[in-house]
């Protein structure tokens, strides 16, 4: 099973990948770990782009985030199950700011070594903008093509992916 989580930030992404890794024993890759060496500083696009491929011909994965946003189509061509989390901006927002005071002092587990969030907001915010107003739009105009090929599940809100997660057995 090759899976892709995507979606703004503060949407749980990563949680959510954690999540169905554990449930179906399959490893889970953090774009933001793939984009971002040590404080934040990042891996050149061909790199990253290096580093997908070999984990999708790796077989089972699940990989979750934006990442280089030039690879999207790559990553939805790869995947036979695409999760989105379709959640208004606002949410985005609130979870972030939220992330922000939370990892303020202390490394958060699906970033980059040694960057801590306290130096990021502003970029984190304005990124968010443009995924909520770029990709996401882009992103949605590629989904009907893959809607009779692929496994697609889209979420408007934690109210629908926790229905979904209850009825889940492992099997997507």
């Amino acid at each position: 099973m090759k899976l892709i989580i995507i979606g703004n930030g503060g949407t749980g992404k990563s949680t959510l990948g954690d999540m169905l890794g554990k449930k179906l024993n399959i490893p889970v890759y953090h774009t933001d770990q793939m984009v971002y060496k040590a404080k934040w500083e990042r891996v050149p696009e061909n790199e990253f782009k290096a580093n997908l491929a070999e984990i999708f011909k790796t077989g089972n994965c699940i990989i979750e985030g934006w990442g280089y946003n030039s690879t999207l189509k790559q990553r939805l061509d790869e995947a036979d199950t695409i999760i989105y989390l379709a959640y208004p901006v606002w949410f985005s927002y609130v979870f972030a700011i939220k992330r922000y005071f939370q990892y303020y002092f202390k490394q958060n587990p699906y970033d980059p070594p040694g960057a801590f969030r306290r130096h990021v907001l502003k970029r984190t915010l304005e990124a968010m903008w443009l995924v909520h107003k770029t990709y996401e739009p882009e992103l949605r105009q590629m989904l009907p093509e893959y809607q009779d090929k692929k496994k697609v599940f889209i979420f408007k809100n934690r109210k629908e992916l926790r229905k979904f997660l209850k009825t889940f057995q492992g099997n997507l």
